[in-house]
């Protein structure tokens, strides 16, 4: 009895992670789509927010199509390397979004810090969501010291 006790609460804790992961992962890929492409447009709040900050609107373009890359790199099944290569770019780009206007001096002004964006999806909370979302590929094999 005990050890399907134990198997059972194993499978629990499998389910959360699992459902932790698909979350995560379904929220930022979900933001890397709608972000990525409203982006690449150069769509009026995202255009306006990166001419404050002194970035060229074709710059918008260039990380627009990478960011819904990254997005899709997200939900496509197998691809754990090119997983991880995604991930590190959106840390990349959210650590960039998020020194933009401390650095150009906009943090204090309307188009560093919108009011319509809640304060859950600012630029500093979404390393905490990439790294939920990311979980280590447990096709490759562990190296281990001897």
């Amino acid at each position: 009895m005990v050890a399907s006790e134990s198997r059972s609460a194993r499978l629990s804790r499998g389910a959360l992670r699992s459902a932790t992961y698909w979350t995560t992962t379904l929220a930022l890929a979900t933001e890397c789509l709608v972000g990525g492409v409203m982006g690449a447009l150069q769509l009026s709040p995202f255009r306006d927010t990166a001419v404050a900050l002194g970035y060229p609107t074709y710059f918008m373009s260039i990380l627009g199509v990478w960011y819904v890359g990254a997005g899709l790199i997200l939900l496509a099944p197998r691809a754990a390397r090119l997983k991880e290569w995604a991930y590190a770019g959106l840390v990349i780009n959210y650590t960039g979004a998020a020194a933009s206007p401390s650095e150009t001096g906009a943090a204090s002004s309307s188009a560093g810090s919108s009011s319509s964006t809640p304060s859950s999806c600012s630029p500093t909370s979404m390393p905490d969501a990439i790294i939920s979302a990311w979980r280590p590929s447990r096709t490759e094999p562990e190296i281990r010291s001897q």
